[in-house]
């Protein structure tokens, strides 16, 4: 039974290397944010690491496909109960697609981001 437990353990951890591994990817984005300030830069690298994050829990073909109001929707999607707080809202990327949009609100899009890559449901 120990022996058991101990395989469990090991065997959950290292499927879930990758949500630890964005988390702390996501800290060294806001450690950059806070040093360079560029919320375009910041917002584009968060939308990578969601990206990458999200490669590594569903299929390409199915993560490809989405950008824009899509890709939002996607993420949305893949999280059960969430306040608005932690839901990414439908223009939230809009400075990685769009020159000139409105600067975005990068507290909020890193809570959704971190609540997010530690609750996604993966592709079963």
């Amino acid at each position: 039974a120990t022996a058991a437990l101990v395989y469990w353990i090991a065997a959950r951890r290292r499927t879930t290397r990758y949500r630890r591994q964005g988390v702390q990817q996501l800290q060294l984005l806001m450690d950059d944010f806070d040093q360079h300030n560029d919320p375009v830069r910041c917002v584009t690298q968060i939308n990578a690491l969601l990206k990458s994050v999200a490669l590594r829990a569903y299929p390409r073909e199915s993560i490809s496909r989405h950008h824009g109001g899509k890709w939002v929707a996607f993420l949305n999607a893949q999280v059960r109960e969430t306040s608005i707080e932690q839901t990414f809202t439908p223009n939230c990327f809009d400075a990685v697609y769009q020159r000139g949009s409105p600067s975005p609100d990068i507290e909020h899009i890193k809570l959704a981001a971190l609540h997010w890559i530690k609750h996604h449901r993966p592709a079963q």
